[in-house]
Order: C-alpha cells, then sequence, then structure tokens
C-alpha cells in the first residue's frame, strides 16, 4: 500500500481536521473536507493528502490520537479497510493483543 493511503487515513478525521484549519489555518479547507467525508473511499486516489490541506502535515499525530473515526473509516471499504483485516488474518498479532486485555491474575499474598 503506498504511502500516501497510510497518510490519507489521518485526514479521515474531518471533524478534527475541519476545526484545526478554522483555528489554525486558511479557514477555507471546509469544501474538500466535506467532499473527502461524503466519499471516505477517495482519499486513497489523492497522492498528496498533506498538500491539499493548508495545515499539511503539522497536525498528523493529533489527527491519529483525538477522536480517528475507526468506524467510518473502515466502513469505506478502501486501504485502511483492507489493512485492517490483513492485520486481523495474522493470528500471532490478534494473539498478542488479546493477551494486553486479559484481565489479571489475582496475587496471592
Amino acid at each position: 500500500m503506498p504511502f500516501y493511503s497510510i497518510e490519507a487515513w489521518l485526514y479521515q478525521n474531518t471533524r478534527e481536521a475541519r476545526r484545526l484549519c478554522e483555528e489554525t489555518g486558511c479557514k477555507q479547507c471546509h469544501e474538500k473536507l466535506a467532499g473527502w467525508e461524503q466519499n471516505r473511499a477517495s482519499l486513497d486516489e489523492v497522492i498528496r493528502p498533506k498538500g491539499e490541506l493548508c495545515f499539511q502535515d503539522t497536525h498528523n499525530a493529533h489527527l491519529a490520537s483525538s477522536g480517528f473515526p475507526v468506524r467510518e473509516a473502515f466502513a469505506a471499504e478502501a486501504s485502511f479497510t483492507h489493512a485492517v483485516e490483513g492485520l486481523l488474518e495474522c493470528d500471532e498479532l490478534t494473539t498478542a493483543l488479546e493477551r494486553t486485555y486479559a484481565t489479571p491474575e489475582p496475587r496471592s499474598h
């Protein structure tokens, strides 16, 4: 999967991207973000998504960690979906992840 598809996943967080544009940017990216929100799969076709927004890649970590719309991005059935499904097919990974959610055994004194 091309790097620009992976980076495009961050811009799936259109709600937060709109807020960032309004607070720190040009205040004119709303139409583009609305289009991406309506057709989330279209982001996979954008070669350089960071170049399409006023704040470029300065808020990538924030976009990834502030209310990322996992369900909506997955429902787009695009590169994000395929990547998640591929990870879920890896038994070693899913077993390791399951261990992180296991309830710890009570300690005996």
